[in-house]
């Protein structure tokens, strides 16, 4: 289908120039002579047909070329979920590079919204990750780096952020029900907009972290640093949860709780 309309399309300014210098060709490679229907006024009239032609058959090229594209899209897209989901059952060294580039070439063809529950990123260094309207629901991140990640309206529980470093964050409505962030590095992390109940932050570095307003029901912060971590307006924060915490210094706490 290529070839067509490149074919195609050196044939029209070849059209063009025959048409525009026809005097000039019908006098020197074409004599104004007859031979029985094949004259001057045979050869105007093909040219015309011609033109009629070469622009019916690049309408119809370039129809037929979006077409399969588009179908080409359509089953590439197909081969990219399908390995998507076998990958969850492979268990080799390179898992974790193959599943990253199948992830990003989806989202090149199909935009932010993907579904890859239980993929395995692990050990990889990821940045710019936006995904939108997403299921990543127990995903493993294990000891990767997110660099600046935006996740919009993305269903991330029981996803597994042990040794894993989240940097430059943007997260709005996510659910984290049940993940694990255990030794996580989530420095000044805004969990403002997200659903964190059953989530466990073992040792974690939560300094200046940010859990304004959520509900912190079933919430593990044992041995976690909490330094200038901010939990104002935070349901469901005990005493018992920040007392398990390595430091709390300088913590901003929900009215009516002390340590």
């Amino acid at each position: 289908m290529k070839f067509t309309l490149f074919a195609l399309l050196f044939l029209i300014p070849m059209l063009v120039l025959v048409t525009g210098f026809w005097d000039f060709v019908n006098k020197i490679i074409l004599p104004n002579t007859t031979w029985g229907l094949y004259g001057r006024d045979f050869f105007e009239n093909l040219l015309v047909e011609i033109h009629g032609a070469v622009f019916d058959l690049i309408i119809v090229g370039v129809v037929l070329y979006w077409l399969e594209q588009r179908r080409n899209k359509k089953t590439d897209l197909k081969g990219l979920r399908q390995d998507l989901e076998d990958l969850r059952f492979y268990c080799g060294d390179d898992v974790s590079y193959i599943t990253y580039g199948k992830l990003k070439r989806l989202i090149s063809l199909a935009g932010n919204s993907v579904s890859i529950p239980e993929a395995k990123l692990n050990s990889l260094d990821i940045k710019d990750l936006n995904l939108k309207s997403s299921n990543i629901t127990a995903a493993v991140f294990i000891g990767s780096r997110l660099n600046s990640p935006l996740f919009t309206d993305v269903k991330a529980d029981a996803a597994n952020f042990i040794d894993a470093k989240i940097q430059h964050a943007t997260f709005c409505n996510v659910s984290f029900r049940r993940a694990k962030f255990i030794n996580a590095q989530l420095k000044g992390v805004d969990f403002r907009h997200c659903r964190i109940e059953g989530s466990d932050f073992t040792n974690a570095k939560l300094q200046s972290a940010i859990f304004n307003g959520v509900n912190c029901k079933g919430v593990s912060f044992k041995g976690a640093n909490l330094r200038s971590t901010n939990f104002k307006n935070a349901t469901n924060l005990t005493r018992e949860m920040l007392l398990e915490a390595e430091s709390v210094a300088y913590v901003k706490l929900p009215k009516g709780l002390t340590i």
